[in-house]
């Protein structure tokens, strides 16, 4: 367990499988693009997340009960992929969006 350096708590640490370069030239594959080399190992963590994610939004924060989840589940490179993927695809609906409407 790491201990948290402000609180002195003992927290889990995720035991997640390393990380190559990043590659930008890869236009093939995102997840290699980002150096993410456990592609299985991400889709399986991935799919027991949202497969088994409940939250009861009447007793607690949804935001802060899914982003403990996703810190629980993935190393900071998968969660900047995450975060990626999610941007880029808002923004290219938005400029799809845009352009329908002019």
């Amino acid at each position: 367990m790491a201990k948290d350096f402000f609180n002195r708590k003992e927290g889990k640490q995720n035991v997640i499988s390393e990380t190559a370069d990043y590659d930008p030239k890869n236009f093939d594959n995102d997840l290699e693009a980002c150096g993410i080399t456990d592609q299985e190992g991400f889709a399986k963590r991935h799919e027991e997340l949202f497969s088994n994610l409940i939250v009861d939004s009447d007793q607690e924060n949804p935001v802060a009960t899914l982003a403990k989840k996703l810190e629980e589940s993935f190393s900071m490179r998968e969660l900047a992929f995450l975060m990626s993927k999610d941007i880029l695809q808002e923004a290219y609906q938005q400029t799809i969006n845009n352009l329908n409407n002019n």
